[in-house]
């Protein structure tokens, strides 16, 4: 979807008081005298991403004054200007194909409000900057991250730190730091896994058989689990690397209840979304970097990529096509762990897209 431009304080067509007027591009009618002829090619004027929306969201109440919001064109209405198909709701929808979303902006809380829908189950979330939260919990905000954040798909050689990235390293993996970080705001998920209480996400923990073993995870991890396996296994007819990750290969874990270590958010394990892969010998082995800290102290993230345990790159990028992100690629990395989170790698991709 591409868009015109934004007038953040407009008073022409706010009927009374200031609006944020939005200008669609594109119009197939084409009228005789119109004022805004510019916008009627639907190749023209910019492409609409998340910063787009977030200006949007944050110029209707900027400054403590809340706007009037217009939408304008272009021809707002016609198929492919469908507003409210805008690109994180759309990102968001394609990551999770079999929930339906309905949009739909509230004057009143001046933020848009995001209705889903999965089989017998509904939810209404307010956008609250990224955050999906009920309305129970805007007043919390201030708690949580946007539960969208950007995937770096690029590893980083620690050979190129510099002392002050190994300081803000440290200070960021800190006790200290971990136990009062903001978290992942857990109520889409809530919705999407039926896990908010253990005993009600128990009923979808299923043994789903990958790579030649059996682990407990969440029943929606079936499919996606399915297309990694089948793309690993033959991607190992023709490379040796991983033909050899198959072969020592010892575990594959995913469900367990419990919050992320020195901290009190939940782990995605606790969702039966997360997966371990662990290679035969692995207690020798550098895999994750709060053990790699008890042996070696302040100076773990310094450690050569050479001596780290790593699944090949293959199949890396093979989970990564099909929604995973690799703990490997996190500052405080954890080479075992797979992680199943569409929409950010979705969200990832979009915005790589835009700055290339």
């Amino acid at each position: 979807m591409r868009y015109a431009g934004i007038i953040p304080n407009d008073t022409s067509n706010a009927g009374t008081g200031v609006c944020l007027s939005f200008y669609t591009q594109g119009c197939p009618h084409k009228c005789e005298g119109c004022h805004n002829p510019d916008t009627w090619s639907f190749t023209g004027g910019e492409e609409f991403t998340t910063d787009t929306l977030n200006a949007i969201l944050d110029g209707i109440k900027a400054n403590g004054i809340m706007r009037n919001f217009c939408v304008l064109g272009g021809e707002p209405l016609c198929n492919e200007n469908a507003f409210l198909t805008y690109l994180v709701i759309d990102h968001v929808r394609k990551a999770y194909p079999d929930i339906q979303f309905k949009s739909e902006y509230n004057a009143f809380a001046g933020d848009w409000k995001i209705l889903l829908s999965l089989e017998d189950r509904t939810a209404e979330f307010f956008w609250a900057d990224g955050m999906f939260l009920p309305e129970s919990e805007i007043e919390n905000k201030n708690l949580y991250n946007s539960f969208l954040y950007k995937y770096d798909f690029a590893l980083h050689d620690p050979a190129d730190f510099t002392e002050e990235d190994i300081e803000k390293i440290r200070q960021f993996s800190s006790t200290e730091n971990r136990t009062s970080v903001k978290g992942t705001p857990p109520f889409f998920y809530d919705f999407v896994y039926d896990c908010k209480t253990r005993v009600s996400l128990e009923q979808h923990i299923k043994k789903i058989p990958f790579l030649g073993k059996r682990s407990n995870a969440h029943e929606r991890l079936r499919e996606p689990l399915a297309k990694v396996e089948k793309e690993i296994l033959e991607s190992s007819k023709s490379d040796a690397e991983v033909k050899n990750f198959l072969d020592t290969l010892l575990s594959a874990d995913s469900y367990s209840w419990r919050n992320i270590s020195d901290s009190g958010n939940r782990s995605f394990h606790s969702l039966g979304v997360a997966l371990d892969l662990l290679p035969r010998g692995w207690k020798q082995k550098n895999v994750y970097w709060a053990w790699r800290r008890d042996i070696d102290g302040d100076n773990w993230m310094r450690l050569p990529l050479e001596r780290r345990w790593m699944p090949p790159q293959k199949v890396i990028e093979i989970f990564e096509n099909n929604g995973f992100l690799w703990g490997g690629k996190w500052v405080i990395w954890d080479n075992m762990h797979f992680e199943y989170r569409p929409e950010v790698i979705l969200f990832s991709r979009l915005r790589n897209k835009k700055n290339q």
